[in-house]
């Protein structure tokens, strides 16, 4: 399956929750080489490199968006999520648990 097929499978479902998804092949030096499954600004499909099938046996950069209107502000509020995930076996996974607290420094 190339990365444009696996972005709409992924769009669809995250429209559902109102949640904005995309991955990046992770690499050495940060996003590395390989079919990206959309661009932050390419939400469609990534003409060429997103027409390649996705291996197994990479990881990927997860990339999670939620915008939601506060009115009391008068704004929009952001959050951004990124984890790492690996394609083993044809199936994704999560390479460590969910953050379930906060870190106070």
């Amino acid at each position: 399956m190339s990365g444009n097929e696996i972005l709409k499978r992924v769009r669809r479902q995250a429209a559902e929750v109102q949640i904005e998804a995309y991955f990046n092949p992770v690499g050495a030096y940060g996003h590395g080489p390989g079919a990206p499954v959309g661009i932050w600004n390419c939400q469609q499909g990534v003409p060429g490199r997103g027409e390649c099938p996705i291996a197994d046996n990479c990881c990927y950069a997860l990339e999670l968006c939620v915008a939601k209107q506060v009115s009391e502000w008068s704004k929009t509020l952001t959050l951004n999520l990124e984890e790492t995930v690996a394609i083993l076996g044809g199936k994704m996974q999560f390479l460590a648990d969910r953050q379930s607290e906060f870190y106070l420094i």
